[in-house]
């Protein structure tokens, strides 16, 4: 009786222990929610406030005030659960354990001053980004003229953007190019910088750098050979794409290169990133209208409002959660007249479970349209998941957060939901797909490698593989050899090319992205099954699909309260990324462009060697680094396309701008380097 008494008493004891530290567990949690929704606010209002007003020199330093104080907090409470709960080997329930395992992962582990500068530094460079101007070019001179007013000066959004995309100026697009980065230049200092400090923060906080830090939200050791395994499983069609349009662009500028790589400066895009807007001169079938209903949106009397409503519709039809009021009356739609911003299309979470909102300069076109359905993915997630302890409000990994808007944007962007949407008037034949296709694959395929490498090189700049004397090669390495393109002259060795593109010196993590395009098919294909669409996966609208849009939901509720494949499975069946949905997708065009591709006679890649398993896969015969004369030299002679030639003047100037930061002082520093550079 005593030692059955004793027993008893034992587990009275155990058992008050157990509701005792449960109720630990339970009151640390609820007060890290309380509390961080609001330190989490103050933070991302100090932030938004820079972003939508950078004339306003006083609020980069409320902000990195904020950013100091939302970090302290964060290594208090890190401190407080590490004491309290140790290891967490004592904690069994398997969904405090991962909330208490995210609080203690610091992230950057950095004092108020270092938090404070690293926000600064960055804070810099974005402002250095956003208000430089260059000298714009003259058609007459055909050089930059400097003599205008500094306010006519272009700027990258959207006078230079402009340029890169509808220029067909050999010279001037050289001019555009080259300007913008020699700009970038200017925010080299800052970045080495940047990068010491963030590195020194990942160390504190247990990563053996920023890169080890970045990747570790996705939860897997093996994740950088994913990357590369999910890469080399769309080289293939990637090449196809680029050689067909290495054809194009011989046509459209003669004489200019003999490469097999591609200059990267005539492909319609700043960075090569998106191939969409020389469409006008490399579409398949021209005399077959291209699907693009910016001028039926204009004729209808879009304004970039009723965009927005468009894909709160869009979002509604599925049965998920419309817009709140907060989001119409918050958010940042236009660019204003009165104020300089960062027009960059970005979506918000202020994570109080309230306000969601999207800062974009929307203008009335179909891109802008297709973004905002993007943009308003990440709103969508946001509030499915609000609901969830404030540590799991976050994507399944940071690429499942892009691909939520770009799953829905195959959809809308399908002529057979423009149809529906009254914007196009649609008659299907399988010329027109192989043009949709086509446009698709200049957006989405022609992604894929400078997608994958943005990240790539700064992994390798966070562990020291290349140091500021090395960021220029190392960068244009990892171009050629993963994107097949080359710049349009010699840089420097000093250059800082890889700054022109905003995400590397706003310290926005890059692969997310390629994760999400080939996800985004994954997520598509499954979402299309489930609204039933039992026709070629492309033509798939899921338009006021119930079903499809309850799957969804299932998936985007999660927030990140399980490991990635877990999220995939939900949605998909399984747990692993591949690339068999968008292969399914593009099958009509990538045999359409082998068939274009055999019958010119052409030479595939740019004479890049991959490993024997991944040659095994790619077509021949393959490139070396010049092309054969009767290549360069040949004309465009294909039944199913006709091309315009033009042939740009040559003699174009090498001059350019120099850049001009906020101060007068600065500008006229600028017309100095204009003429001297």
């Amino acid at each position: 009786m005593k030692r059955h008494t004793l027993a008893s008493l034992g587990l009275i004891v155990l058992s008050v222990s157990l509701v005792g530290a449960q109720s630990n567990v339970d009151d640390f949690l609820s007060n890290f929610n309380t509390i961080g929704q609001q330190e989490y606010y103050k933070d991302n209002v100090a932030n938004w406030n820079v972003q939508v007003n950078l004339d306003d020199s006083s609020l980069p330093g409320l902000a990195a005030q904020a950013d100091a104080d939302l970090s302290a907090w964060l290594q208090s409470m890190a401190a407080q659960a590490t004491a309290q709960f140790g290891d967490l080997s004592s904690i069994n329930d398997a969904t405090n354990k991962r909330l208490l395992t995210m609080i203690q992962t610091v992230g950057l582990n950095l004092s108020s001053a270092d938090t404070i500068l690293l926000s600064t530094l960055i804070t810099n460079m974005t402002t250095i980004y956003n208000t430089n101007r260059i000298c714009p070019w003259s058609t007459v001179t055909r050089a930059p003229d400097c003599s205008v007013p500094f306010q006519q000066w272009w700027r990258i959004d959207p006078e230079m953007f402009d340029r890169m995309s509808n220029s067909r100026d050999y010279d001037e697009l050289t001019y555009v190019w080259t300007a913008w980065r020699n700009i970038s230049t200017l925010n080299k200092a800052y970045f080495q910088q940047y990068v010491d400090l963030s590195n020194k923060g990942a160390r504190q906080g247990g990563f053996n750098d920023t890169g080890d830090y970045w990747r570790s939200w996705y939860e897997s050791a093996d994740f950088k050979n994913l990357m590369d395994q999910t890469f080399q499983e769309v080289l293939p069609l990637y090449e196809e794409l680029h050689t067909y349009i290495r054809r194009k662009l011989l046509v459209q500028y003669p004489g200019k290169f003999s490469t097999s790589a591609i200059p990267a400066h005539i492909l319609g895009n700043m960075w090569a990133q998106d191939w969409t807007d020389i469409g006008d001169f490399t579409t398949p079938f021209p005399s077959i209208p291209t699907v693009d209903v910016t001028a039926q949106m204009v004729a209808q009397n879009y304004t970039p409002l009723k965009m927005f409503h468009v894909a709160d519709d869009f979002y509604q039809s599925l049965g998920l959660i419309k817009m709140n009021d907060g989001f119409w009356n918050n958010s940042m739609m236009t660019q204003p007249q009165n104020r300089s911003v960062v027009c960059h299309a970005s979506a918000w979470d202020f994570l109080n479970g309230q306000d969601f909102r999207i800062k974009m300069c929307a203008q009335v076109n179909m891109a802008d349209l297709v973004t905002i359905h993007h943009e308003m993915g990440h709103i969508e997630y946001y509030m499915q998941y609000s609901k969830q302890p404030l540590s799991f409000r976050n994507g399944a990994n940071p690429g499942f957060h892009e691909a939520i808007g770009d799953t829905m944007a195959l959809s809308v962007a399908t002529p057979q939901h423009l149809q529906k949407i009254n914007l196009l008037n649609f008659t299907s034949s399988n010329q027109q797909d192989i043009n949709f296709l086509f446009k698709q694959a200049l957006a989405k395929v022609a992604f894929l490698p400078f997608g994958y490498l943005i990240d790539l090189w700064r992994w390798s700049v966070f562990d020291g593989t290349y140091n500021s004397s090395t960021y220029n090669t190392g960068w244009w390495d990892l171009r050629t050899k993963y994107q097949g393109i080359v710049p349009p002259n010699n840089r420097p060795v000093d250059a800082f090319d890889a700054g022109s593109k905003s995400h590397v010196i706003d310290s926005t993590p890059y692969i997310r992205y390629f994760f999400s395009y080939i996800s985004q098919f994954q997520f598509y294909k499954a979402m299309c099954a489930a609204a039933n669409q039992t026709d070629a996966l492309y033509k798939c609208d899921f338009y006021q699909s119930k079903p499809a849009g309850d799957l969804f939901s299932s998936m985007l509720k999660l927030g990140n309260s399980l490991p990635w494949p877990q999220a995939m499975q939900t949605i998909t069946g399984q747990p692993n990324l591949n690339a068999s949905a968008i292969s399914e997708y593009f099958k009509p065009l990538q045999d359409w462009l082998r068939s274009e591709n055999v019958k010119a006679g052409d030479c595939y890649g740019w004479n890049q060697t991959w490993p024997a398993a991944v040659m095994s896969t790619l077509n021949t015969p393959r490139c070396g680094p010049t092309l054969p004369a009767t290549t360069t030299t040949a004309t465009t002679t294909t039944t199913t396309t006709t091309t315009t030639t033009t042939s740009p003047q040559s003699g174009g100037s090498n001059q350019v701008a120099g850049s001009v930061l906020i101060s007068f002082v600065m500008a006229l520093i600028s017309c100095v380097l204009a003429y001297f550079h």
